[in-house]
């Protein structure tokens, strides 16, 4: 691993990166009730920084319209801005590179957020949409139970034009306040931007509907605003889909074409990178990582990313993979000759691994996550919120917990691979932790076995 061309620099807009592993986006719901982030935000995303390394905070809630869960975090006023400088701050300490996902859940917003302190001090509806067409599933109400979604409200012009203006305050809020340095616009996953792109759910007959060009055109209304503003700082999430597996009901006619039209009209803009979800996980899976099937699911996505590639000549963006990623798979991609991704974004391990950089770089083995604590659920006990959150250990704690305080990380790192005394010592302690809350596994097994052992 120590030959991983992750472990290599690369430009992210503006800024120098001195490897090419992401902390990915995700939902983990623990702000406070105010929707900022506290205490244990700060030490997260601390412990998973590195000197050079991008960190994409979890989806943030960039306007009141988008309120969707009590404990999501926000970036709408100055409260939570300065509750975000605090993360921003431990970051920059260390050296790392920060970028805030703005996030507007769009349909799956329930309407019942609009009884939220913050969106009726704002005046606020929430489940607005570009047509109404509901989201068949059940979502978290403001009543602190799951109940049916409904039909969105379709936006008007007037919404759209509110919602601009709320797309620059956010970005202000996140670069003047928080001092973050970089701002994503979440266009994937069937949330607000993403079911603009798909006419399966964007059944308007105006300016923002019908013709590719159109349903494009709000984001692309909305990137130049904030580009005009913080050139080259401002970054998007895509998923394409192929109507097999969709992301909350969002369909298209045609979603080779249309995400092949995004990617080449993209390929024009002064992006800080692209974030391309590849569509190889599935909520349901329970099993250990050593046989998550899913982590054997050939790349998707990138078959599109000739459309962007090849429309940019001279242009580096950095293009960065994202979902289903093994470590080993996440290697042989930047090891294929014409590799799709100048980068890769961990979720899973990046959760139960606050050290996964320096893991990943010495080949050590990775303490296995706990799907049940990845997001907190109603009724919501704001006292247990570190529970897999913060108290996922580091291999340092690990071998000290198991050795005692004099135990030294170097004693297991396999330099030569004829060294069997270490060998030996790993497997050691990976036996030794079988029966932990989080048991190590060896990097090599992950997403390899056909075991059916559960935990």
């Amino acid at each position: 691993m120590s030959q991983n061309p992750l472990f290599t620099p690369v430009k992210a807009g503006p800024f120098n990166l001195k490897h090419r592993l992401v902390l990915a986006p995700l939902t983990r719901i623990r702000s406070d009730e105010d929707l900022c982030p506290t205490d244990l935000h700060v030490q997260y995303y601390k412990e998973r920084a590195t000197e050079g390394g991008l960190l994409i905070t979890e989806a943030t809630v960039m306007c009141p319209q988008s309120i969707a869960s009590r404990h999501v975090p926000a970036m709408f006023n100055e409260k939570q801005a300065l509750a975000w400088k605090r993360v921003f701050d431990a970051v920059h300490a260390i050296g790392g590179i920060v970028s805030l996902q703005g996030w507007h859940q769009g349909r799956v917003a329930h309407s019942s957020y609009t009884e939220h302190p913050l969106a009726i001090e704002a005046g606020a509806i929430t489940c607005e949409a570009p047509s109404p067409v509901c989201f068949e599933a059940n979502s978290v109400g403001f009543g602190k139970v799951m109940v049916p979604n409904e039909t969105p409200r379709e936006m008007t012009i007037d919404d759209i034009e509110r919602l601009k203006l709320q797309y620059i305050e956010s970005a202000r809020l996140t670069f003047e306040v928080a001092g973050a340095d970089i701002y994503e616009l979440h266009g994937a996953h069937g949330y607000l931007f993403d079911s603009f792109f798909n006419n399966g759910v964007n059944k308007r007959t105006d300016k923002y509907g019908g013709s590719l060009e159109n349903r494009f055109r709000f984001f692309e209304e909305v990137f130049n605003l904030l580009n005009d503003k913080y050139p080259g700082r401002i970054a998007v999430r895509i998923s394409p889909h192929d109507n097999k597996y969709t992301y909350l009901g969002a369909t298209d006619s045609d979603p080779k074409e249309l995400y092949a039209y995004i990617f080449s009209r993209l390929s024009t803009f002064n992006l800080a990178y692209i974030l391309v979800t590849e569509p190889r996980w599935n909520r349901q899976w329970v099993e250990l990582p050593e046989n998550d099937t899913m982590l054997q699911l050939p790349l998707q996505s990138a078959a599109l990313l000739p459309h962007f590639r090849n429309n940019t000549p001279g242009k580096n963006t950095f293009v960065i993979g994202a979902g289903g990623f093994s470590p080993t798979s996440a290697f042989e991609t930047m090891n294929l000759k014409s590799k799709p991704y100048d980068g890769i974004a961990f979720g899973r391990f990046f959760i139960s691994n606050p050290d996964l950089h320096f893991r990943l770089a010495n080949n050590l083995p990775l303490n296995r996550y706990n799907r049940d604590s990845f997001y907190t659920a109603p009724p919501f006990d704001q006292s247990s919120f570190d529970k897999g959150y913060t108290d996922y250990p580091t291999f340092e704690q690990v071998i000290k917990s198991k050795y005692g305080d004099d135990s030294k990380v170097e004693d297991f790192i396999i330099s030569d691979q004829e060294d069997t005394d270490k060998k030996a010592k790993l497997l050691a302690l990976i036996e030794l932790t079988k029966d932990d809350p989080y048991p190590l596994v060896s990097i090599e097994v992950i997403g390899k076995s056909s075991s059916t052992d559960q935990r």
